[in-house]
């Protein structure tokens, strides 16, 4: 559970990203800069994928432990 809350707040705690296209710049490359975008715009979805699963992780990992989780059932399955 550390490690997810430590992920996920590492995650909220980076600058926040614009979903915007950044400033054009000068360049003699301009396809290294087209280059550039596509790649931060695939890293920025990678990383919204990551902080959804790791969001849902922790909501999972804060539930309350039910205190009959380690007690043993008996299960009977009858047909009809």
């Amino acid at each position: 559970m550390i490690t997810s809350h430590h992920h996920l707040s590492h995650r909220h705690s980076t600058p926040p990203q614009h979903t915007s296209t950044p400033p054009q710049h000068t360049s003699t490359h301009p396809t290294a800069d087209a280059e550039l975008v596509e790649l931060a715009r695939d890293e920025a979805q990678a990383l919204t994928k990551q902080l959804d699963v790791l969001e849902e992780q922790l909501k999972v990992l804060l539930l309350p432990k039910d205190p009959l989780d380690d007690k043993n059932i008996m299960l009977e399955v009858c047909g009809g």
